[in-house]
């Protein structure tokens, strides 16, 4: 079956094919037998194999052996008639290498109609702010010390795990607000927490208090907590972030030394 691209415009008019060399998107029709019928130029740019050179074997020999069991499950999906959205797998370059595609497919009778796009650059990034996100993580729980955000004009809040943590609850067990994190505070303490939350947000004052803080289970422990406002470009506060740090034990110790002090 001839699956190249045609057009119904004269030869020096404008083409299908033209525009299609012009897209970052890599176009394709395979058969249901898992071979490549057509390919359009980006595959040559993206990956460095010759259309030739792709049509000449079955497509899986290409794909990473990590990914061959899903992508052969996915091509068994399309031969039942399914439509396949944002698939990802990693297909092998001519120099050795792996590129990252994600895939939009659509069977048509014996044929598999699909685009894909190189996102390689995107699931490095994605895969780098992972890596520093647990980076992040476990340096804050080996110095008890947690990051929030407070978003004024979406009316959420976000805590850390550590901030979790040092509530005395499990990471993500519930969604916070800001009413149960000020009401976690020690009855004689809440005020001044809100007098400082209401300085952020009103005239963008930054705070940096201890406070006493009440845990899930009833253990009373020091907190600092540090706040910044977050300005949008008009000047308004739409935002308090800042960090949390349990800071019991250099609190007791203080009041030790001083106790030493007056004896």
């Amino acid at each position: 079956m001839d699956v190249s691209v045609h057009s119904n415009e004269p030869s020096s008019g404008p083409s299908l094919e033209g525009f299609m060399e012009l897209s970052l998107d890599l176009f394709c029709v395979a058969g249901v037998d898992g071979v490549f019928r057509w390919l359009s130029p980006r595959w040559t740019e993206v990956l460095g194999w010759s259309v030739a050179e792709l049509c000449a074997s079955p497509f899986v020999e290409f794909v990473h052996p990590q990914d061959r069991a899903a992508t052969l499950h996915e091509l068994a999906r399309l031969n039942a008639g399914a439509t396949s959205l944002c698939f990802e797998n990693r297909y092998r370059c001519r120099d050795g290498s792996y590129r990252w595609l994600e895939w939009s497919a659509r069977p048509h009778g014996e044929l598999v109609y699909a685009t894909a796009r190189d996102v390689t650059s995107l699931r490095e990034r994605r895969e780098e702010r992972d890596e520093r996100a647990r980076f992040l993580e476990l340096a804050e729980e080996l110095a008890h010390v947690g990051h929030w955000r407070v978003d004024l004009e979406e009316e959420s809040v976000f805590w850390s795990d550590e901030v979790y943590r040092i509530h005395g609850r499990a990471p993500g067990s519930f969604v916070p607000s800001l009413g149960e994190g000020v009401e976690a505070y020690h009855p004689e303490d809440r005020e001044a927490v809100w007098e400082a939350v209401a300085a952020a947000v009103e005239r963008g004052e930054s705070f940096d208090i201890v406070r006493r803080l009440i845990r899930d289970d009833g253990e009373l422990r020091y907190i600092r907590s540090v706040g910044r406002p977050e300005r949008a470009p008009d000047g308004k506060v739409v935002a308090i972030f800042g960090v949390f740090q349990d800071v019991t034990e250099a609190h007791v110790l203080q009041e030790r030394l001083l106790q030493s002090e007056r004896m």
